[in-house]
Order: structure tokens, then C-alpha cells, then sequence
């Protein structure tokens, strides 16, 4: 494990927290973590359908198929820091790697990883961060992993609807508190801040995202009826029905 369990419990407690602040279910069980080298966590993100590499391919077969261009392309290097990757995803790409070279490498990657009871796996960056900062990055991956648990968000994320998935992770981060203690007022800050000189790191393109439900959360009194609010968004949104539809 490369997480201390100070620094887990830690974590854990600030989840349960936010958890209890919009009336979410919580289970310590399901919050696992997977660490892989940059080129990993990239190459299973891109496999796994991360919105940001759709100009190889908006399906899964078609990801597939230009796996040999993704891997000597520019956008493999630049990737993220983390994800949440689910075992439906993975087992979907054993059966569509065709290449032996492929299907060696993409079965000694996730070797091992370990999946919470509603098929969910986060994965990691082992390398290149201090402790706070792979802390912080867990800690959003938790936020994500707290999410899909209850069924909230959107489940097919194509087009733009990963956007509002990603904005409801940092508005759950910072609600009652980040990591560093950092509340949704420094949210609003940062994004009053970008509306005069722009947005200069990929974090501020979500902050739009996060406001909104920001906003939603602020007027409800309790926690069952934040919890009915944000419900009530991902219902009533314009998209296709199996963008809504989580496995049961």
C-alpha cells in the first residue's frame, strides 16, 4: 500500500464527513486504490473511455483498434494523475485487444487491481508527487468513488457529460472542507478569478461545473433534501437515458 494509514483514515473521516453532509450512503469498504507508473494510468484511462482522447475512437472497439496510435502519440504523455477506472471497462478490453503485444501488456497492468464491491477501482500515480500531493489526488479519486457508489452523477459519460461528473467531485472535495481545509468559498474565489484572466489550469474548466451545485446544495436544510437536489439535476438533464442507467 502506498498510502499511509494515518493518512488514510484521515481521508476517510473527511469522505464520511461530506457524506453525512448530503446524505450519502457510506461504506468504508468500498474505497480501494490502485498505484501504476503515468504511462499506465493513462494508457487503462485511455482504454476505459476518458473523455479527453475521443479523437482516437468514441467507442470501445474503436479505442482498441488505434491502441498501436495512441501509444506513440503526444496525448500519452500528458494524461492525468488519476482516475476511476470500473471492472466492466476492463473485462470489456480483454476480450477486444486483439494484438498479443497488447493483450500482454494491458494484463500485466491491471494484475492485481483490486475493484469495491460495485465493480469500481481507482487508479493512481505512483510517481512524480510528494505524500500531501498523491493525498490530494486519492482524496478526489475517493470523491468520485463515493459518488458512482450511491449512483449519482452520470453513469455514460460521453460528449460533456463527464464535465458535470468532475464538477460534482470538486464541489463534494470542498464542501465542508478539502483536504487542506479549503471550502466552496474558495471555490467561488477561484472562479471569479478565472472570469477575468481566463482559466490557467485544467482544475478551472470544471469550476462552472462545481458551481452549480454549489448552488444547489446551499438552499436545501437538510441533508436528505441536498441529497434529493442533486438527484433531482441528473433526472431532469437533457441526455439519453443510458447515460442515467447505473448497473444494478
Amino acid at each position: 500500500m502506498m498510502i499511509k494509514m494515518k493518512d488514510q483514515k484521515l481521508i476517510l473521516e473527511k469522505i464520511k464527513q461530506k457524506a453525512d453532509g448530503l446524505g450519502l450512503e457510506f461504506n468504508p469498504k468500498i474505497f480501494v486504490v490502485n498505484f501504476l507508473t503515468k504511462r499506465g494510468v493513462n494508457i487503462i484511462s485511455y482504454l476505459c473511455m476518458n473523455p479527453r482522447y475521443d479523437k482516437f475512437g468514441k467507442n470501445a472497439k474503436q479505442r482498441a483498434n488505434n491502441l498501436t496510435k495512441f501509444l506513440h502519440s503526444e496525448e500519452i504523455k500528458e494524461g492525468t494523475k488519476g482516475t476511476v477506472v470500473n471492472k466492466r471497462s476492463i473485462l470489456q478490453y480483454e476480450s477486444l485487444l486483439k494484438d498479443t503485444e497488447h493483450m500482454r501488456m494491458f494484463e500485466k497492468l491491471t494484475k492485481g487491481f483490486k475493484f469495491n464491491t460495485a465493480g469500481y477501482g481507482p487508479l493512481v500515480e505512483r510517481s512524480g508527487f510528494d505524500s500531501v500531493q498523491k493525498n490530494e489526488i486519492i482524496f478526489h479519486e475517493w470523491a468520485h468513488t463515493l459518488l458512482s457508489y450511491n449512483k449519482l452523477g452520470f453513469y455514460d459519460t460521453g460528449e460533456d457529460r463527464w464535465k458535470y461528473n468532475e464538477g460534482l467531485a470538486i464541489f463534494v472535495e470542498y464542501y465542508l472542507g478539502s483536504y487542506h481545509d479549503r471550502d466552496v468559498g474558495s471555490l467561488k474565489d477561484r472562479l471569479e478569478w478565472t472570469k477575468k484572466y481566463g482559466n490557467k489550469v485544467p482544475f478551472d474548466k470544471f469550476l462552472k461545473y462545481a458551481d452549480i451545485f454549489i448552488k444547489l446544495a446551499e438552499g436545501p436544510a437538510t441533508p436528505n433534501k441536498r441529497r434529493d437536489a442533486l438527484f433531482k439535476f441528473f433526472k431532469e438533464f437533457k441526455a439519453p437515458d443510458k447515460a442515467k442507467r447505473w448497473p444494478s
